[in-house]
């Protein structure tokens, strides 16, 4: 399609042609106001073919990314599947320095005194409720 857009854009030139002269012969009869709407029209129409062009450049670059962006979640999707199945490997991965593990955040925890036991309404799994009121007393 990119061979025809000269032809595309001298079709296009001689259409806009076409209607100006056409408007300027009809303006003996026409009133002003209806060849002022007429070019108003056209130009209305010619800006909307800018931003129609513009709107499918950006779907079409949208749609690329998507693409993209798609082909990178499958890749990861197997990396992680490789990565399971293989459980030695995993495990070597996470005493990696820079891993994050349980452990290590429960360890830091406890020895910096930060014990949340205390903060626990009732036993168990209850949730943790953080009270931010003044104490009567203090």
């Amino acid at each position: 399609m990119s061979e025809y857009v000269i032809i595309f854009q001298v079709l296009a030139a001689l259409v806009a042609l076409f209607f100006i002269f056409l408007t300027y012969m009809n303006t003996k009869t026409w009133r002003w106001l209806h060849v002022t709407m007429t070019f108003f029209v056209f130009g209305a129409a010619v800006a909307f073919c800018f931003y129609a062009a513009m709107a499918l450049k950006t779907r079409a670059a949208w749609i690329k990314l998507h693409a993209d962006l798609e082909k990178e979640r499958v890749l990861t999707a197997q990396k992680v599947a490789a990565a399971l199945a293989e459980p030695r490997a995993a495990a070597a991965r996470l005493r990696e320095p820079g891993a994050a593990r349980h452990g290590d955040e429960r360890s830091c925890r406890r020895r910096a005194g930060h014990s949340l036991s205390h903060q626990r309404s009732g036993a168990g799994l209850a949730p943790l409720i953080l009270s931010l009121e003044q104490h009567p007393g203090r």
